[in-house]
């Protein structure tokens, strides 16, 4: 996947640096936490809006693994998250200038905790667009919305898993919810076994660019994967070192005859 990493990989920073984005990011968020304060009544944009309906109304999430399954409930834990940090990031901010510190050095200090709040929001932004996709695509596509349900799911316990701390944190998780969280990212697994294979094909990869043996589409691996290793360059006699062909061709082929 190297040449299709190295046409995406530039995206990330395309429009400029990384961790200015998350800084920008973050200070739109906090922009938007004070205006609830400031102007109440006054409803947010559609993408920010959840940080107002949570803490005007905080909800009480309980773990089981029914709701595992549903991908709306695992949506509210991660805007439950997003909204605990960024009600750190403000209390730190104002903290900082309180113990005397100038606005600009009380942000540089909060670098840390300002990135953690712009990923976690982008993971509210990325799973309610997967699942609002998937919603609206139960008339048109109704065979495919249980697999793509599973999907969403995997995505929203496999990052959750990954960052089990902060959940934890920010959404009073006891041990056993975590375990219960571990139990049911082996459970989807395997749920979406059977269909791995078609969701892979489903993006419509050719051979060409993935320039993959192992992943070709005729299935043909094993010839390919020989033929890729003859046609290499690394292994043509000017590259191969004297401990190979001293000392490791030797005993194989001694083998291989046998």
């Amino acid at each position: 996947l190297i040449r299709p990493a190295n046409i995406n990989a530039h995206l990330l920073t395309a429009e400029g640096d990384n961790y200015l984005m998350t800084q920008q990011t973050t200070r739109y968020l906090l922009k938007a936490l004070r205006q609830i304060g400031k102007e109440k009544g006054r409803q947010l944009p559609p993408n920010t809006r959840y940080i107002q309906e949570f803490i005007q109304q905080p909800p009480n999430l309980q773990t089981n693994a029914d709701n595992l399954r549903d991908p709306h409930f695992l949506l509210k834990l991660y805007k439950k998250r997003a909204v605990y940090f960024l009600q750190q990031c403000e209390e730190g901010i104002h903290h900082s200038i309180s113990q005397g510190a100038s606005p600009k050095r009380a942000w540089n200090h909060m670098l840390i905790e300002i990135a953690r709040v712009s990923k976690a929001h982008c993971m509210v932004f990325t799973l309610d667009s997967f699942i609002n996709a998937i919603d609206n695509s139960h008339t048109t596509y109704p065979s495919l919305c249980p697999v793509l349900r599973d999907l969403a799911c995997l995505f929203a316990i496999y990052y959750m898993e990954r960052d089990i701390g902060e959940f934890m944190e920010s959404c009073n998780m006891s041990a056993e919810e975590v375990r219960l969280i571990r139990a049911q990212l082996r459970n989807i697994l395997v749920s979406i076994r059977p269909n791995a294979v078609s969701l892979v094909d489903a993006y419509g990869l050719k051979d060409v660019m993935l320039n993959s043996a192992l992943g070709r589409s005729d299935g043909n691996v094993y010839p390919a994967l020989l033929d890729s290793v003859l046609d290499n360059p690394v292994n043509e006699p000017l590259f191969v070192s004297d401990l190979f062909r001293n000392y490791i061709k030797p005993f194989t082929h001694k083998h291989r005859a046998n």
